[in-house]
């Protein structure tokens, strides 16, 4: 006789800068909870996302399998299988998932993600975010008076920031009422260059410390921050990126944290 397939319970997670839905296959973790394959990552890397079946949420990103039975420990402390909104608005809830998102993590202080985190939070007075963000009640890497920031590194020579991803952190911070802001390290440089908007600034940037202008960059999808741009601004220079058009228009700077912190727009 032919082998029956097992069912494995399906969700849909929201996964990217745009929160697009994605089907995943998992397994059962706990009564309203499953586990499957972290989105972001390859199976190769055996790293498993602890998600609301219900709706979606990541309650626990980025597990090691051999963590899943401690996090599941820590998990089972609270009931899952809930209202939504009861556990939106439950502190028990989000204590058991923090604690849970720690145990996952635990010996790895060494991750270069969070030393970036820790560096930038510290550098504009403000804290960094669990989970990167990535959690419910928290956006972003780093929140601080009056910047919320993304924070990116590349083992390149370039990165290629997403002009989507801009978009969705623009709208994130001016929500806020914040300077949405991207750092972007080269880390084989040991470069790093923000992004942050003309009108974000209390003057503009000199017109003699900007090198060049580029514009529409990539067929106005994406464009590449190189480590080229992060010599320069190393030397104090500062490079325009204007993209879009009438009211969609956007102009902006790759410029140094000094110059951030020096010109951010304080409320």
């Amino acid at each position: 006789m032919p082998k029956r397939r097992v069912a494995r319970p399906r969700v849909r997670v929201w996964v990217g800068a745009e929160g697009k839905p994605k089907t995943v296959e998992g397994f059962s973790f706990l009564p309203g909870l499953i586990a499957h394959t972290s989105p972001s990552k390859t199976r190769k890397e055996q790293l498993f996302n602890i998600t609301l079946k219900r709706c979606g949420y990541a309650v626990v990103t980025k597990v090691p399998r051999d963590k899943l039975e401690e996090v599941k420990s820590v998990l089972s402390r609270v009931r899952w299988f809930v209202p939504l909104s009861r556990i939106a608005e439950s502190e028990e809830h989000f204590a058991v998932a923090m604690e849970g998102q720690k145990v996952a993590w635990e010996k790895k202080s060494d991750r270069y993600h969070e030393k970036q985190e820790a560096r930038i939070a510290e550098e504009l007075g403000g804290n960094t975010q669990p989970g990167s963000g990535s959690r419910w009640g928290y956006r972003r890497d780093v929140i601080s008076k009056t910047c919320q920031v993304e924070a990116k590194w590349t083992d390149n020579d370039f990165y290629s920031l997403v002009l989507k991803d801009w978009e969705f952190l623009r709208k994130q911070a001016l929500t806020a009422d914040r300077v949405p802001v991207y750092v972007i390290e080269i880390r084989p440089r040991a470069l790093s260059v923000v992004l942050v908007e003309e009108n974000h600034l209390h003057e503009p940037i000199p017109a003699e410390d900007i090198v060049y202008t580029f514009e529409n960059p990539r067929t106005k999808k994406s464009f590449r921050v190189t480590h080229e741009h992060a010599e320069l601004v190393a030397k104090e220079k500062t490079i325009k990126v204007v993209w879009g058009s009438g009211k969609s228009k956007r102009t902006a700077y790759i410029t140094s944290m000094r110059r951030l912190l020096e010109g951010t727009r304080s409320e």
